[in-house]
C-alpha cells in the first residue's frame, strides 16, 4: 500500500492511521533525507498512539522517549551512528524488549547490524514473559532483500498455534517447537528444516536415526502424543483463540483494578499477561497463591530462582520490576477463575506490607 502526502499535515494523518493499527513490539524504519517529513509523520505516529504531548526531532539526544499514549513510543535518530556497535551500545535491545513503537529515522545508518560473516540469525516468535510478539516474517524479508547467507531460526515455542505460525510463508528456515505447551508430554518438541537445507550436521552422531539429525532410539510413544496434541488443539482452534484472547483482556481488566498494578511489556499474544505489584516481591506473592492452588510465575520457568533478564532489560525501576508476576492462559480457563486470581492477589497486597 503506497501512500503520497503534499503538506506536514497530511503526512501526520498518514502516520496518525499507521499508530491507530500498530502492535506492540513494531519498529517503523525511516528513509529519505533531510526535510523528507520524518519528524512530522513521528508526531502523526504518536497522535495515533494517543500521546497528547509535544514530539520534536531526537537528532541530538539520539532517542526521544514518549510515555502515555497506547503504547510508548520510542524515537530514533540513526544519522550520527556509525556502526551497529553504536546502535547496541544505546541499548537498542532493550528498547526493543519493551514491547512498544520503534520509529527510526535514517535506518539505513544500521543496516550493517546484519554483518557480512553472519551465518545464523535466531530470534523468538513469542516472549514468554512478556507475550510480545516478534517481527519474524519481516526479519525473514530483511534477510532476503539484503541478501544474505545467513539461515534464520525462529523459536516458536511460546507462539505455535496460540497465534498464526507459517514458516513456509514467512521464509523460515528453521523453526523449534515443543509438545507441552499445547497440552502434549514434557520431552519431546520438533524441528521444521526448509526443503532448501539438505546439508544439516547432528551435534551427536551415532546410529543415524531421525534421517541422521539425531542418534538415538525415536521416542515414538511421545512422538505420536505430539501428533495428537496438535490435533486435538486444532480442533475448533478459532474459538480457542477467541477464548484465550478474551479471558486475556478480562485478566487485564480485573488486575488492573487493584491499586498500583501495572501492565508490564503489553504483548499481543492472547495467553500471557505480564503484570507487576510494585514493593511485593514476587516470590512471595507466587508461594501465596500458590498455597490457595493458583498456579502463576515469576519470570521464566527455564530460569527459575534467577533474576529475569527480561524484565532486568525493561528498565524498569527496583520495586516493579520486583514485583512482576507472569499470568498463563490455556483453552480451559475461566472467567471464575481469573475472579480467585483477582482476588487472591488483592488479599496478599492488603494483607501485607510493601517490602520494597
Amino acid at each position: 500500500m503506497e501512500f503520497y502526502t503534499h503538506s506536514p499535515k497530511e503526512t501526520e494523518a498518514v502516520g496518525a492511521r499507521l499508530g491507530s493499527a500498530l502492535s506492540p513490539g513494531s519498529v517503523v524504519a525511516y528513509f529519505g533525507g533531510l526535510g523528507m517529513g520524518k519528524t512530522a509523520f513521528t508526531r502523526g505516529l504518536a497522535a495515533g498512539l494517543g500521546y497528547q504531548g509535544r514530539v520534536t526531532s531526537p537528532t541530538f539526544t539520539i532517542v526521544n522517549e514518549y510515555e502515555g499514549g497506547r503504547l510508548p513510543l520510542f524515537h530514533f535518530d540513526m544519522y550520527r551512528l556509525n556502526s551497529a556497535d553504536d546502535l547496541f551500545d544505546i541499548g537498542w535491545e532493550d528498547y526493543l524488549a519493551r514491547g512498544g513503537i520503534c520509529a527510526v529515522e535514517w535506518s539505513e545508518q544500521v543496516a550493517d547490524a546484519l554483518r557480512e560473516d553472519t551465518v545464523l540469525v535466531s530470534m523468538m516468535l513469542v516472549n514468554n514473559e512478556t507475550g510480545c510478539v516478534f517481527p519474524v516474517e519481516e526479519v525473514a524479508q530483511l534477510l532476503k532483500a539484503r541478501g544474505s547467507r545467513a539461515l534464520l531460526h525462529c523459536d516458536a515455542v511460546q507462539g505455535f498455534l496460540k497465534i498464526p505460525c507459517d514458516p513456509v510463508r514467512w521464509g523460515v528456515d528453521l523453526m523449534s517447537l515443543s509438545a507441552h505447551k499445547i497440552g502434549g508430554r514434557k520431552g519431546i518438541g520438533a524441528l521444521y528444516v526448509a526443503p532448501r537445507l539438505k546439508n544439516l550436521r547432528p551435534l551427536l552422531p551415532g546410529g543415524g536415526q531421525e534421517r541422521g539429525l539425531r542418534s538415538g532410539t525415536e521416542a515414538t510413544a511421545q512422538i505420536a502424543g505430539f501428533a495428537k496434541a496438535v490435533e486435538l488443539y486444532c480442533d475448533g482452534l478459532d474459538e480457542k483463540r477467541r477464548h484465550l484472547a478474551a479471558v486475556r483482556d478480562y485478566c487485564r481488566e480485573r488486575l488492573l483494578s487493584i491499586p498500583t498494578v501495572a501492565e508490564i511489556g503489553r504483548g499481543d499474544a492472547p495467553h500471557i499477561l505480564s503484570v507487576s505489584l510494585p514493593g511485593y516481591p514476587s516470590a512471595n506473592i507466587v508461594a501465596d497463591l500458590g498455597a490457595q492452588g493458583i498456579c502463576i510465575s515469576a519470570g521464566s520457568a527455564c530460569h527459575k530462582g534467577k533474576a529475569s533478564h527480561v524484565v532486568s532489560a525493561l528498565g524498569l525501576d527496583k520495586k516493579t520490576a520486583a514485583g512482576v508476576i507472569r499470568v498463563s492462559f490455556g483453552p480451559e480457563t475461566t472467567f471464575e477463575e481469573i475472579d480467585a486470581l483477582h482476588d487472591a492477589l488483592l488479599a496478599h497486597k492488603n494483607s501485607r506490607f510493601p517490602m520494597l
